[in-house]
């Protein structure tokens, strides 16, 4: 009875000395830190996995001292905002956006390393300028929600996106690719993507009554507006370097502000059948 007991402790004292010195290596193999008032981060350096929980805002922080190439970052839903560089500089080669945050604000992913592909959550609302500047990876993006976008999100020469998946709607969709510089992504419209049409490389409204922008290219020195368009939009062609524009028909009514900007050559060989409302800065 005495050796079952003392055979009994001894397997009780080697599986709590087994779980105990799991955990210590645990311990050892994951870092933490804060990353907002109420977010935090946490590595494991076994599996190089970025997680970042809790709620509020993410904003900058020591997560950029992480020399490894991490495999995969998390940010968790309970996340409301991914802050101006907040990811500012690091090399990861898989991002998971989860769905409940709402905002990626300008430069959040500033000068990083990071995946050929990147899925921005439908409940994203809100995208700041410059997300990807200075960034390598990134080549294809998807938006699958409905968003707001700052100028030159995705058109920067800096900003190394090539292809912009759009499942939902983009509030002033030219805002993706406006720069003064030559290089703006394809968008590609996907999941049946009811708002938009695209004829000749037009991206229009869906009822082709309204044009957006010039999809991707920038060495077309030629457009023709077609007859059914009565709204020409914001920065609709800015920076495309036209040298002749031609407005088919009677029914444009309105060409909104800075929607030739910087096309000067244009301005000397409009052609216009009528005579609609140009506003501010329209060339």
């Amino acid at each position: 009875m005495k050796n079952k007991i003392l055979t009994v402790t001894i397997l009780l004292s080697l599986i709590f000395l087994f779980n105990a010195n799991k955990s210590f290596a645990d311990d050892l193999n994951r870092i933490q830190g804060m990353c907002g008032e109420n977010a935090v981060w946490t590595y494991n350096k076994e599996t190089k996995t970025l997680i970042v929980s809790g709620n509020g805002t993410v904003t900058t922080s020591d997560i950029s001292l992480i020399s490894d190439n991490i495999n995969t970052l998390v940010v968790e839903g309970s996340i409301n905002t991914i802050g101006e560089n907040a990811f500012k500089g690091i090399k990861v080669s898989k991002i998971q956006l989860k769905e409940g945050i709402r905002k990626i604000e300008s430069y959040a992913f500033y000068n990083c390393i990071g995946p050929k592909q990147m899925v921005i959550p439908k409940s994203v609302t809100d995208i700041g300028s410059g997300i990807f500047e200075l960034s390598q990876g990134f080549n294809k993006i998807t938006i699958l929600g409905d968003v707001s976008v700052g100028v030159g999100t995705f058109g920067s020469l800096y900003s190394p996106v090539d292809t912009l998946e759009v499942a939902g709607k983009i509030n002033n969709i030219a805002n993706t690719m406006v720069s003064s510089e030559s290089s703006a992504p394809e968008i590609k419209f996907v999941n049946k993507n009811k708002n938009y049409v695209v004829i000749n490389d037009i991206i229009m409204s869906k009822d082709k009554k309204v044009v957006y922008a010039l999809n991707g290219r920038k060495d077309v020195t030629k457009i023709e507006i077609p007859e059914n368009v009565k709204v020409i939009g914001n920065s609709a062609f800015a920076f495309n370097q036209l040298k002749k524009l031609n407005i088919e028909g009677n029914n444009l009514i309105k060409i909104r502000k800075e929607a030739f900007y910087e096309n000067e050559e244009a301005l000397k060989n409009v052609v216009l059948h009528n005579y609609p409302q140009i506003e501010k800065k329209s060339f």
